[in-house]
């Protein structure tokens, strides 16, 4: 096959790169993970203008975790900084990734194995919980969370990263409680992907990483306690961003003060249901959500704010081509990914 041959067939064949030579090619996550989710698609964005005659296409490169410098094919993990270029013809992004930057939070469940592997299937978790006694949260929620029952009282462990929660809220929501106290768990960065987890546990890219290294150090690649490492936590500053300098997110999907641009609008408060006759329930349920839908494509959930006329009205797949807001027209300067929960 002619070097010609060979980037052809990178170019048409997206799953080409998705089962290439990385570590742990037949782990329990090799061919789930990485994601193509919301954090793909804000990659994929920042390679507009990225040269079409390199060894390497965007779509490869987006997918191994990696944005765009605008530099010739220069690429930055956002994840853990490395910066990499000069790509061959043989050269697959997400192995050389790993290659270079092993301890990177955004490889984790690629290089990692579950504590309790006999658990690692749905169907072993729910059964589990045979026994369980309480009304919430539900046995299917928790089993999908990654959580079986210990047996003792309302006592719950991930089958992958060993976090044990216990004395349970009725309002307790097993993915949310996942994710804030063991976010390094490759089992919810395969569901739920990084972006949702700093979202949840209300951390920067910096803090993550900052974190990540730190329970890294801390740990010299052994098992650590869930004890241990909420320890290390608490006494990481969230200011810290001395380990890392900033990583080069995509143009245009950065956040705002929302003193800056967003002060004085009055609350609007939501109707109750009561309020509303019976009649009119479907049509309001109809406006509820088409208000959400991506006004591009219609089909997805706007997720996505547009600035600085902070109309929500895009999905990250069609917001990398908009120049202006498509509600009033104004010039796009800026976006801001928002979290709904």
């Amino acid at each position: 096959m002619t070097v010609e041959e060979r980037i052809q067939q990178r170019r048409e064949s997206l799953p080409r790169f998705q089962t290439g030579d990385a570590p742990n090619p037949n782990g329990i996550y090799a061919h789930r993970y990485p994601r193509m989710d919301e954090g793909y698609y804000r990659r994929l964005a920042s390679f507009a203008g990225y040269p079409s005659n390199t060894n390497m296409t965007k779509e490869e490169l987006a997918w191994a975790g990696f944005v765009w410098s605008g530099r010739g094919d220069e690429v930055k993990c956002e994840y853990c900084a490395v910066v990499l270029a000069q790509w061959q013809i043989h050269d697959v992004a997400f192995s050389e990734h790993c290659r270079v930057s092993p301890d990177c939070p955004f490889l984790l469940p690629r290089r990692s194995q579950p504590n309790t592997p006999d658990k690692r299937f749905l169907y072993d978790r729910r059964i589990s919980f045979n026994n369980w006694t309480r009304a919430h949260p539900l046995p299917s929620e928790l089993a999908d969370a990654g959580f079986f029952y210990t047996g003792e009282s309302d006592h719950v462990k991930c089958f992958h990263c060993d976090l044990v929660l216990h004395s349970w809220e009725p309002t307790g929501m097993p993915w949310h409680a996942h994710a804030r106290f063991s976010p390094f768990c490759a089992y919810v960065i395969v569901e739920k992907g990084i972006d949702w987890i700093r979202g949840v546990s209300n951390m920067s890219a910096s803090q993550y990483r900052s974190r990540f290294l730190a329970i890294l150090a801390e740990s010299s690649g052994q098992p650590m306690s869930v004890q241990t490492a909420e320890d290390i936590l608490a006494n990481i500053s969230d200011d810290d961003d001395s380990l890392f300098g900033d990583v080069g997110l995509p143009s245009g999907l950065v956040g705002i003060p929302i003193s800056s641009e967003l002060a004085g609008r009055l609350p609007e408060p939501i109707k109750d249901v009561e309020d509303v006759p019976e009649d009119k329930l479907r049509q309001v349920l109809a406006d509820t959500l088409s208000s959400q839908s991506c006004k591009v494509c219609l089909t997805n959930r706007a997720t996505v704010v547009i600035l600085p006329c902070a109309h929500l009205v895009s999905c990250p797949s069609c917001v990398k081509r908009l120049r202006e807001c498509p509600l009033c027209r104004a010039s796009a300067e800026r976006a801001l990914e928002i979290f709904i929960t």
